[in-house]
């Protein structure tokens, strides 16, 4: 991730470092009891020397309640609900639909409890309906009674649920890019990745407000269905993608080179501006200049200068620079660019694919 630093403290992490989730635990184990994840989560931060603020439980408790808290409990709901009317049912019925559709695409933390989530949540659907069709269909009038109550609650949901579905033309616009794409091939080997923010506009993609970084991925590894070894591991080798060969995504030279910065434990973002690419090397392929960052500390294998062929090794996959996470962060612009400015905020970004393929939020390649 490239973004500018935005006054967050050096050595906060996410509070999800303390829960561990690993891949086949219990999901009962993800809603622990409110005593024990605060005496967690202040044990953990007086370990690494971090003062828990709101900051910190605000980042944990979405990402637990968006991904796996609210698809069950809208599931429940609509499986067990007493739903005084077959209308009230169907308009439950859409919400949870639209929700789970939703948080499916959009939701940013997949890699963080196990790709396959969104799919149980998909699969759960017909079943939470069907509980209720049996139990509870034939005896249910079609509309709730003329009282302000059940029609006021009825509107509601059927306000919540077109709320949600409005957003799919965003998600749909997000696949698409503008402009012509320029190709290239894998810049990573070694095994699976999984794209972290990518697309075509900042529903999918964060970079997306950045000009230069308009159509930026933010790539991560995959062992099995998750990037780490838990939740948001302290070690940085606890990722999938720490230490995954950097490989030439295009013919070209090499412009400018990083290699001196250090790989900073997992968290928050921080750093200065001027080194927020962290370790990276950036290529010029004919009309384009092609940024990839984040490297690990003295594994730049290439000088500026230098002619690369596509596959050639660049570095390794770090942890350095403006980074919450190690991860590889790969972003192409028209190669007019004339200084760092320009290279990684204020140049004109161009969208990229692989064998054709634009990547977005979510998307698994085997590389």
């Amino acid at each position: 991730m490239l973004s500018p630093p935005q006054g967050w403290p050096r050595r906060t992490v996410y509070a999800a470092a303390v829960i561990h989730l690993r891949r086949g635990a219990p999901v009962r184990q993800v809603g622990a009891q409110s005593a024990a994840y605060w005496h967690a989560l202040s044990c953990h931060c007086e370990r690494v020397g971090v003062t828990v603020g709101p900051m910190l439980v605000t980042l944990v408790t979405i990402n637990l309640v968006v991904h796996l808290l609210l698809p069950a409990a809208f599931l429940l709901w609509t499986a067990l609900g007493r739903h005084r009317s077959r209308a009230r049912f169907l308009a439950v019925g859409a919400l949870t639909a639209a929700y789970l559709l939703f948080v499916g695409q959009v939701g940013a933390g997949w890699a963080w409890f196990g790709l396959w989530w969104p799919w149980l949540w998909y699969a759960s659907f017909p079943v939470a309906c069907g509980v209720w069709l049996v139990r509870r269909w034939r005896a249910a009038p079609w509309w709730p009674e003329r009282r302000v109550l059940p029609i006021a609650g009825l509107a509601f949901t059927i306000v919540l649920a077109a709320s949600l579905l409005s957003t799919i033309p965003l998600v749909l616009q997000a696949h698409r890019y503008e402009g012509e794409a320029l190709e290239l091939q894998p810049p990573l080997s070694g095994g699976s990745i999984v794209v972290g923010h990518g697309g075509g506009n900042a529903v999918l993609n964060q970079h997306a407000l950045v000009p230069a970084q308009r159509y930026a991925l933010d790539i991560l590894g995959l062992d099995g269905a998750s990037r780490a070894d838990g939740l948001y591991p302290d070690a940085l080798t606890a990722y999938a993608i720490w230490g995954r060969p950097v490989i030439a995504p295009c013919a070209g030279r090499v412009v400018a080179v990083e290699s001196g910065l250090p790989d900073i434990a997992p968290g928050l973002p921080a750093g200065k501006r001027e080194d927020a690419a962290g370790n990276h090397v950036v290529l010029r392929c004919g009309a384009h200049h092609v940024i990839l960052a984040h490297l690990q500390r003295g594994s730049v294998a290439v000088e500026p200068g230098v002619d690369v062929a596509v596959g050639q090794r660049l570095g390794v996959a770090g942890n350095s620079g403006n980074t919450s996470e190690p991860h590889l962060h790969i972003h192409a612009l028209a190669a007019n660019a004339g200084d760092r400015d320009e290279l990684l905020w204020k140049g004109s970004g161009v969208p990229i694919t692989f064998g054709g393929r634009f990547l977005v939020r979510g998307d698994t390649a085997d590389w």
